[in-house]
């Protein structure tokens, strides 16, 4: 596994954690510089990768100069290493220690150079095969100890959370993780107190849910809610460093607590379907623990939420279905109703928050439903919501209907109704029907 690390990102962005001064740079003529970071694509259909920069100003070009195949490309991998430049007197760069950073698709290896044009200081990252001639002066980015001649795998693809996942293990951070992880401890350490970057991490218990933690580097991954407090050897880690915001709390008259679901992306369930949110929380000021939070946690400390990507179904991995044996979790209070007993997938209404203004709809079958032409209403009114055409529910998804003055805070995985208020806070119920009006779900509170 490479020492080197890479963040990928598109469109021209330089990541977070790369260099502020890039790999190179290129000189203008009034004298200034623009820094160029090296990049090299995803890995192709054929398995190939290629290398180049990007510039804050050009966007991302990849390909040999020298033969004139440089071209854009919108998603790449950046390095966030400044590296080890070194020169070499060497033609063939495998020979002068270089990292391997990519391979053609043929499995040439393609080698990172800095090239200095005729000594005029405009300085690029490029690719050069391991038999290229030298044609000016150059530097090769060398390889970390026993690590020559390592190539970029396939990066993880994005999940129904808008985020990318890597499994790892035994207190392991997979290759592409987050550089500063996604919170921090203090830890004692020789020289005294010192800050220790956290991983946000889900694993599925043996009840079947799925739950939220952290491990630190060489630590012991631990997950549960609301304390992280369950020690596990399989997990997965976030490699995304992810966009966390604040979120504000509700007081009631029975306690004080957060709305995690308004902007969360929910990256797990418990074994009744609850969603379980990511967050990070500052422990009286020592420091952010990623952990895991149901919709509703108490205002003990300060709270960030993993916001939802657009587009994102928030709403993924569902619990796993238990074996036969095991003894199945208590019924949920929502109740389902459908046109036939075996009928499937089965849609449930999971929450309704009176108050808050908030339906929860939640697939809890195994295969996608199109709630285009639903209709949610109260017990007042049977006009109430018509779910919009191409509203597609996944398996184990869920999406939350607003209304009142929070409807206008409508986010991802979230569908606004209207900015009155519709449901009686004394007490009301959520019926759920389909196009042809029968009752599908529906829930007292």
């Amino acid at each position: 596994m490479a020492e080197y690390r890479w963040a990928r990102t598109s469109g021209g962005a330089v990541p977070e954690g790369a260099p502020k001064d890039g790999h190179g740079y290129v000189r203008y003529d009034d004298d200034t510089r623009q820094p160029l970071w090296a990049v090299r694509t995803l890995p192709g259909a054929d398995g190939s990768v290629r290398l180049g920069y990007l510039s804050s100003r050009g966007g991302a070009l990849v390909g040999a100069l020298v033969a004139d195949e440089e071209h854009e490309v919108d998603e790449y991998e950046v390095l966030l290493d400044q590296g080890t430049w070194l020169p070499s007197q060497e033609h063939e760069l495998g020979a002068a220690g270089a990292l391997a950073a990519g391979r053609l698709a043929d499995g040439t290896p393609l080698y990172f150079a800095l090239d200095d044009p005729w000594g005029e200081g405009a300085r690029a990252p490029l690719e050069f095969a391991a038999g290229d001639d030298w044609h000016y002066p150059r530097q090769v980015l060398m390889a970390a100890p026993a690590v020559e001649g390592s190539v970029p795998s396939s990066p993880a693809e994005p999940d129904a959370t808008g985020y990318r996942w890597a499994p790892a293990s035994g207190g392991e951070i997979p290759d592409g993780a987050h550089a500063d992880g996604h919170g921090s401890m203090w830890s004692d350490g020789d020289d005294g107190d010192a800050m220790k970057p956290l991983w946000l991490i889900r694993a599925r218990l043996p009840d079947g849910s799925v739950q939220l933690g952290y491990v630190a580097r060489g630590g012991q991954a631990q997950v549960g809610t609301p304390n992280p407090n369950v020690a596990v050897d399989e997990y997965e880690v976030l490699l995304d460093a992810g966009e966390w915001r604040g979120v504000d709390y509700t007081d009631t008259e029975d306690d004080s607590y957060f709305d995690y679901a308004a902007e969360g992306a929910a990256c797990g369930r418990l074994a009744d379907g609850s969603p379980v949110y990511a967050t990070v929380r500052d422990r009286e000021g020592e420091g952010y623990e990623p952990g895991g939070n149901g919709a509703r946690g108490l205002t003990d400390f300060n709270r960030k939420v993993l916001v939802a990507p657009a587009g994102a179904v928030s709403g993924m991995p569902a619990p796993a279905k238990q074996e036969a044996e095991a003894p199945a979790p208590a019924a949920p209070e929502p109740v389902a109703a459908s046109a036939s007993a075996s009928a499937a997938p089965t849609v449930i209404v999971r929450a309704l928050d009176l108050r808050g203004e908030v339906v929860e709809i939640a697939n809890a079958g195994d295969a996608p439903v199109d709630l285009g032409g639903w209709r949610l209403h109260d017990e007042g009114s049977t006009k109430g919501f018509v779910f919009p055409a191409g509203t597609v529910l996944a398996a184990g998804a869920s999406v939350r209907v607003r209304s009142g003055p929070g409807a206008a805070k409508a986010g991802p995985g979230e569908l606004r109704w209207k900015s009155a208020s519709v449901w009686n806070d004394k007490g009301d119920t959520a019926y759920l029907k389909d196009p042809a009006g029968e009752l599908v779900a529906s829930m007292k509170a």
